[in-house]
């Protein structure tokens, strides 16, 4: 099946010029209907809102795509819960912050991380990995993102996060 490329402008697709004419247009009348009573001369006042129309149309859509992708990005932070972690593998991102942020693991020991994390995804050259789950903070997220624990003498040294 052929996909259908459609040209673009400025390095801008089709579609975002599209939807800022309607965009455009919206305000447009919209602004023309409220200065109707505020701005007599006709002329003046399609002038008036042709040109702030042409402002607004691209701030409110890159409004709307910045709120779009924030909330397509968002997940809540909660502080570590044992239980919970222990329960849902894939919402561990959820807690994976706390663990990292607060440096809650450093200094434990290998079998103090255990006890608390429970049994690793990936045991390997001394290093504890845990399945977190397909996070949101990547906006096309199609690997998983893990939490790595390194040992030093015996002790956490680092964790941290990463995808795959």
């Amino acid at each position: 099946m052929a996909m259908l490329l459609l040209p673009q402008f400025f390095g801008i697709s089709v579609e975002v010029y599209l939807i800022i004419g309607v965009l455009f247009v919206i305000h447009y009348f919209a602004i023309r209907w409220l200065l109707r009573k505020r701005v007599a001369d006709p002329g003046k006042r399609k002038l008036i809102a042709a040109v702030v129309s042409l402002v607004a149309a691209p701030v409110v859509y890159i409004g709307i795509a910045l709120v779009v992708i924030f909330s397509m990005t968002w997940y809540p932070k909660r502080d570590f819960d044992r239980n919970a972690w222990l329960a849902d593998t894939e919402h561990r991102y959820e807690y994976a912050d706390d663990l990292v942020d607060n440096q809650r693991l450093i200094g434990s020991t290998r079998s103090e991380v255990i006890a608390l994390l429970g049994e690793p995804t990936l045991d390997q050259n001394g290093q504890l990995t845990y399945y977190l789950g397909f996070s949101p903070r990547h906006l096309i997220g199609i690997d998983p993102d893990w939490l790595a624990i390194e040992f030093t003498d015996g002790r956490v040294s680092r964790a941290h996060i990463y995808t795959s």
